[in-house]
């Protein structure tokens, strides 16, 4: 069932920035657990950097792929920062985050597929985004752009399929972000 799957647990939290996680073939799962914050993409002052001055700030994203299902669950604040692309891709695969206060603030897609440079493909029908949110819920925020300044971002959230978004706390969102989901792709 969980063949060449991934499951990442860590009691005091996670942070997944500047690298690709992918579990893409078929049936595949990639699961994030943790009694403490999950937080996805990061800022960083560049030092020693191989194109950036000493003292820039830049936006440290990532992709985490799954072909059928990617679980991210934690008691606290689920954070998708500027710059990360959460996606899964087959027919009828989920994105499901259960959190407390959950931040978007980068892009989550089910039933796309991301090529290199992170555009998506649209190839998984039916997939379906789920969030389950004990605290409040924004879509929106800010990222840091190439001259290392704080920008306003939009958070993006596109299924092909069921998007339920349970929140019980506050949900926001800002005028930059988009909220889809589309059965065409």
């Amino acid at each position: 069932d969980f063949a060449a799957s991934m499951r990442i647990a860590a009691d005091q939290g996670i942070k997944v920035y500047d690298t690709s996680l992918r579990a893409d073939a078929a049936g595949q799962h990639l699961e994030f657990s943790s009694l403490g914050d999950i937080t996805f993409g990061e800022q960083a002052l560049a030092l020693n950097h191989d194109t950036l001055p000493d003292g820039q700030l830049y936006q440290m994203g990532a992709v985490v792929t799954a072909a059928s299902e990617l679980d991210i669950r934690t008691t606290g604040t689920v954070t998708i920062n500027s710059g990360v692309n959460l996606a899964t891709h087959e027919d009828g695969s989920l994105v499901h985050i259960e959190s407390g206060d959950l931040a978007v603030v980068g892009t989550i897609l089910a039933g796309a597929q991301l090529d290199e440079t992170g555009a998506p493909t649209w190839t998984g029908g039916n997939a379906s985004l789920e969030v389950v949110a004990s605290g409040d819920m924004t879509v929106g925020g800010t990222g840091v752009d190439e001259n290392g300044d704080y920008v306003d971002r939009g958070g993006t959230l596109s299924s092909t399929g069921l998007m339920d978004l349970g929140v019980d706390g506050m949900f926001a969102t800002t005028n930059l972000s988009t909220i889809r989901a589309d059965g065409s792709g």
